[in-house]
């Protein structure tokens, strides 16, 4: 994928999940699909340092559907009251 490509992706993400842009920036990730050898059967998930902020079903019908649920949740961003803390080596 070309650098422009991917920061119109980047862009269009931020635009229509600001939401879910911040959360990933100061407070965690997204984990999207199966893992077989997991026992979460969850298509996407909002984890942080401290473990699962939220689970979401099984299937959807879209990756639409899938994160506009994940963004519809307002107390995603509150899962953390800091941002992480920045790395720093010793």
């Amino acid at each position: 994928m070309v650098g422009s490509e991917l920061n119109t992706m980047e862009y269009k993400f931020q635009t229509i999940y600001p939401h879910l842009t911040r959360f990933v920036q100061e407070f965690g990730w997204i984990e999207v699909g199966y893992d077989e050898d997991s026992p979460l059967t969850s298509f996407i998930r909002a984890v942080n340092i401290g473990g699962m902020v939220w689970e979401g079903k099984d299937k959807y019908d879209s990756f639409e559907d899938a994160f506009g649920i994940l963004a519809s949740k307002p107390d995603l961003n509150a899962a953390q009251k800091e941002p992480f803390p920045p790395f720093r080596l010793k």
